[in-house]
This record gives C-alpha cells, sequence and structure tokens, in this order.
C-alpha cells in the first residue's frame, strides 16, 4: 500500500494504462481488418454512382442517338469502383424499355427500371435509360495474396503495437522517476532541517513547478534560520542588559549588609536608578513582544498628528536648551487627521526624539517638519549627529542593534527604542526609515508615515487625560 501511494508508482500506472488500452484499440482495429466479414459491404455501401458519370451518358445518347458502343465507356468506369476481397461493385444500363444494354444483373428482381436502386437518365425532358450499381462476387486470381498480405499486415500492427507499448511503459517509469526524484530529495532535505541542521537547502533542480517549491522552501528557511539567530542573540542581549544592573544592585547591597557603604540617601538613590533601569528595560521589551505580536492594545481614534508632535516636542524643549541644542519645529497650519492611539504614537515621539538628543552633539539642531503627501501624513526629524554609516541603516530598526557597540546602557541605550517606533508605527498601517549618508554633521533623518484618516469629522486633539 505505501508503494501504491507514491507518485511516481501513480504516474507510472497512470501511463501504462492509457498505453494499454492504446494497445488494445490497435490490436483489434488489426483483427477487424483480417476477419470482420462485412467491413466489405461497409465501405461499399458508402460508394455513391458519381454524377459524372451520368453526365458522360446523356452526351453520349445525344451524339449517337442510341446506346451502340457505349460498353467502352461503361467498361473503362466500371474499373474504377471499389473492390474488397470476394466482392466488388458493377454497373448495369438499360434503355428506356428496360432491356439490358451493359452488364448482368444480380437477380431478375432487381432490373435497371423505374426502381429505389436505379438512377434514371434523361435528355430533353424523356428517359432515355437506366444505370444502376450492383454489388456482385470476384472471383479471387488463382494465386490471391490478399489473405497472406492482410494476415502479414495484422501481424506486422500487433508485433508494433506490443512492442511501442512496453517502450512506452518503460519510458513512463523512468520519466516519472525523474519527475518525482526532485521531491523525494526535497522531502528529505526538510527531515533534516526539522532535525536543526538549519544550513541544509534544496537543490533547485526539476521542472518550473518542483524548482518554485524547492526555492519557496530555500527562502522559507532562510527567514526561520534567520529567526533563529535572531532570537539566540535576543536572548543573549536581554540577559546581558538585565546583568549589568543586576550586578549594580548586588554589589551594593553586599556593601551595606558588610558595612562597607552606609544607608545614606546617595546609596539608595544608585539602587533607586538601577531598578528603574530594570523596570524601563522589562516595559520595553513586553511592549516590543506585544507590538511585533500584533497584541499590543491600541485605543484608537481620529486625532490630530501635528497635535500629538506638537506637544511631545514642547516637553523636550527644557531638555534640548540643557544640552545647547536648537529644536526647530515646522507644522502645517492645518490638522492632519489619522487614526490611532495617542498614547502610543506620542511613544514613538518620544523614543525618536529621545534618540536624535543622544546623537547630537551641544551646538547642533534638531528639525520636525510635517507634510501632507496624497492620502499620507509624514513626519520628518532630522539631526546634525554623526550620521550613519549605509551597512548599518538596514539594521537600525532590529532589536538590540546599536551602531557603536561599545556604547553602554546609559550612553547608547538597550537598543530597543527605534525596534519600538517600528512595531507601533506598523501596527497603525504606516512605515518608518532612516535616511543617512554617513557623514559627520550631516546628520540622520527619520520619516515617519501614517495613513491619513477616510472618516470625516474634526480630530481630537492629543490629550493626556
Amino acid at each position: 500500500m505505501k508503494l501504491m501511494n507514491r507518485l511516481w508508482v501513480r504516474m507510472s500506472l497512470a501511463f501504462s494504462l492509457a498505453v494499454a488500452i492504446s494497445m488494445i484499440l490497435v490490436a483489434m482495429t488489426g483483427l477487424i481488418i483480417n476477419r470482420h466479414e462485412r467491413l466489405g459491404d461497409f465501405f461499399l455501401d458508402r460508394y455513391q454512382l458519381p454524377g459524372t458519370l451520368i453526365a458522360q451518358l446523356v452526351d453520349y445518347y445525344r451524339q449517337r442517338r442510341g446506346w451502340e458502343g457505349v460498353d467502352t465507356i461503361l467498361a473503362a468506369r466500371e474499373s474504377e469502383l471499389p473492390r474488397v476481397p470476394g466482392r466488388g461493385l458493377a454497373l448495369v444500363l438499360a434503355d428506356a424499355d428496360g432491356r439490358i444494354v451493359y452488364g448482368t444483373p444480380s437477380n431478375t428482381d432487381a432490373l435497371p427500371g423505374p426502381q429505389d436502386n436505379s438512377m434514371a437518365i434523361v435528355w430533353g425532358g424523356q428517359i432515355i435509360g437506366y444505370i444502376q450499381l450492383n454489388r456482385v462476387p470476384v472471383s479471387p486470381p488463382p494465386d490471391p495474396p490478399a489473405g497472406f498480405l492482410q494476415q502479414q499486415i495484422g501481424s506486422l500492427v500487433v508485433i508494433v503495437s506490443v512492442i511501442g507499448g512496453l517502450t512506452s511503459i518503460i519510458a513512463g517509469i523512468v520519466v516519472t522517476r525523474s519527475l518525482t526524484a526532485p521531491l523525494s530529495h526535497l522531502a528529505q532535505t526538510a527531515r533534516e532541517f526539522g532535525a536543526k541542521n538549519m544550513d541544509k537547502r534544496a537543490n533547485l533542480k526539476g521542472g518550473v513547478e518542483i524548482t518554485e517549491v524547492a526555492k519557496a522552501f530555500n527562502e522559507m528557511a532562510d527567514a526561520l534560520q534567520k529567526n533563529e539567530q535572531q532570537r539566540r542573540n535576543m536572548v543573549a542581549d536581554i540577559a546581558h542588559e538585565l546583568r549589568t544592573p543586576l550586578a549594580v544592585l548586588k554589589s551594593n547591597l553586599e556593601a551595606l549588609q558588610d558595612g562597607v557603604f552606609q544607608l545614606t540617601n546617595e546609596e539608595l538613590q544608585v539602587l533607586i536608578d538601577q531598578t528603574e533601569l530594570l523596570s524601563h528595560l522589562v516595559s520595553d521589551l513586553h511592549d516590543l513582544a506585544q507590538a511585533e505580536a500584533r497584541q499590543l492594545h491600541l485605543d484608537t481614534e481620529v486625532l490630530d498628528f501635528s497635535s500629538v508632535v506638537s506637544r511631545t516636542a514642547e516637553k523636550f524643549a527644557p531638555s534640548a536648551k540643557t544640552h545647547d541644542i536648537t529644536l526647530q519645529i515646522r507644522l502645517l497650519p492645518d490638522p492632519l487627521p489619522v487614526e490611532g492611539d495617542w498614547k502610543r504614537l506620542d511613544q514613538v515621539m518620544n523614543n525618536l526624539l529621545t534618540n536624535a538628543l543622544q546623537h547630537t552633539p551641544p551646538g547642533g539642531t534638531i528639525q520636525i517638519w510635517q507634510q501632507r503627501d496624497g492620502e499620507w501624513a509624514r513626519l520628518m526629524i532630522q539631526d546634525t549627529g554623526s550620521g550613519i554609516a549605509p551597512e548599518h541603516l538596514p539594521h537600525v530598526f532590529e532589536r538590540f542593534y546599536r551602531i557603536d557597540p561599545s556604547r553602554s546602557r546609559e550612553t547608547g541605550g538597550a537598543g530597543l527604542g527605534l525596534a519600538i517606533v517600528k512595531a507601533i508605527v506598523e501596527m497603525h498601517n504606516g512605515s518608518v526609515e532612516a535616511h543617512s549618508d554617513g557623514v559627520p554633521g550631516s546628520g540622520t533623518r527619520i520619516t515617519v508615515s501614517l495613513p491619513l484618516a477616510k472618516s470625516a469629522g474634526q480630530p481630537a486633539p492629543a490629550t493626556s487625560s
């Protein structure tokens, strides 16, 4: 039963069945040619008296005013009539009175005349005779080759059918095996890949359909391998990010326990700061996991995107002034209605401006502006920092990715801010991109695109209620 379920076996059987049916039909045709007694009658019955003969006889009678000498014409035409073994066709001509002029009727009850099996010859509106086509026995020649020839033809048909059928079956098995071999290899590759051999890939061989399946499998394998590597990196990064504040907490608590440090407000503040780092890290991880799984709760409403940007930028104005950074804000005079959760969009702005402030040196500038682009609301944030090298641009929105690996969490963050931005924006059916030429001082431009709200009505301002 397992063998019957194999594709190549079923294809071979189907192909062989078609060939076997063809062989049977060819063999039956050969036998019919040899032995069917009424086959000759079938062909003779399909023969009809040619109309040109009637016209020729009328022209002959008109010229001679009689049928004398017509035997020559009829004998020539009769030799053109078909014959089958033992039987043939013969012409019989009678004058208008029914007297036989040429030929011998097959029986006296079927003499030429006004009968169903005779055709009248008419000239000048008068019947001048009758012509009849009769089936007559034909004597075989002394050494008839027809029977032997037909027997040889029938035997040849059967032999050719058997040889052709066997050849076709063998060819069918070879072809189907060659078709299904890539599928077997693909199945083996999938089993090995499932056994955690993630470097295994399928060969791109076979027909177009099989090649497409193998290509799709390889693309899936690449994605799974990348996801697995990202998962391992994420676990390692989380462990690294948690290890630093936990180590500080542990060492300070041990020092307090041993009496090395006194329990002062300064020492308590250090412990609180490290606890807040842990709390922020866990909160960021939780938000990122829910956003990437599209399970982050959104309280969506139609709101003014310009209002969200303005409110968040105002919160960063004092920090920018403290770091001697100029904050330039250019918003559109008209509202930009988008459908979203203002708290999450505020979180997006917070992460982007925090990132811009960290990478902009004193004396630099952060520009914030918006524009309406068709059915999209776009927000651009441009800083004058060191910029991002081209090789880093495709990865800036990945989790735990830092352009400078030497940065600590205090100076470079945990590498989750932009990943959270990307996840939240995509939950709002938008997109986010980073642009930079990598030249120091030219900085980086982050572009956030959100679809404009299609529903009518005045957008609600962003509030923190």
